[in-house]
């Protein structure tokens, strides 16, 4: 497993500094124009969890990518699966921790310009949890904000890696429907059927923000779900691992 989870581990570790720099860019740009133009206003806005989108995109590379050599040069799915999960948590850990540092960062240069309010990880979790926030202090937040954006980073990494698993264990003619078909699926008939039965969607938002732990402020109740949410994805995972055939 050393073999595998070092030539993993390399990748990460070029992936993660290219993530940073792109994060710091995405802080220290707004600022120097601000700065340089004191009249112009410039903010940035985004999701609020950049690292999530890392991981999902770097769960689906390590799976298609990795797996071929691997089986190659002899390592057993097993050991594979293993450095896999060892990548997925310091992945996960690693953007979080990007993504506190260059808070962090913004806030020391004076970063906080009006446009950003909702690009940092920590105003979601606010907005997601904000009885918490109030009562718990800025220490306090911040570590249990890296913990929820970790998790998260992990969730999308399992479901990245469930992704290229289901990818590489059906039959090749199928796979370009199946590239072209699950963003159409997920970002185009979802929200049509999401539009048609909003009752039901409404009922399903709400049972998910009770078992989310929004409704009762509580975000550890989120980071079980999320746990038990990962370990269902990784033993699909394992199971389409175990059926892959290499060829």
């Amino acid at each position: 497993m050393k073999k595998i989870l070092r030539f993993q581990l390399k990748d990460l570790t070029y992936s993660c500094l290219a993530y940073a720099l792109v994060m710091l860019l995405l802080y220290c740009v707004p600022l120097v124009i601000s700065i340089t133009f004191g009249d112009i206003d410039v903010g940035i806005n985004g999701n609020g969890l950049p690292g999530a989108v890392f991981c999902l995109v770097f769960g689906i590379a390590v799976y298609k990518e990795h797996l071929l050599m691997a089986v190659q040069n002899g390592i057993s799915r097993k050991c594979y699966f293993q450095s896999v999960l060892c990548v997925l948590v310091i992945a996960g850990c690693a953007c979080a921790l990007i993504d506190l540092l260059t808070l962090f960062l913004g806030v020391r240069l004076g970063a906080g310009f009006s446009g950003n309010s909702n690009f940092r990880a920590i105003d979601v979790w606010k907005m997601c949890y904000p009885g918490f926030y109030d009562r718990a202090g800025s220490v306090s937040g911040a570590a249990v904000s890296f913990v929820l954006s970790a998790f998260v980073n992990f969730l999308l990494f399992a479901s990245g890696l469930v992704t290229a698993g289901v990818y590489c264990r059906m039959a090749k003619k199928f796979r370009t429907f199946y590239c072209v078909g699950l963003p159409l699926f997920m970002f185009g008939v979802l929200p049509v059927i999401g539009a048609y039965f909003h009752r039901e969607v409404f009922k399903l938002v709400n049972g998910f923000m009770n078992i989310m732990g929004f409704r009762s402020n509580n975000p550890f109740l989120g980071v079980l779900t999320m746990t038990v949410l990962i370990l269902a994805i990784l033993f699909i995972c394992y199971r389409l691992l175990r059926r892959t055939e290499i060829s």
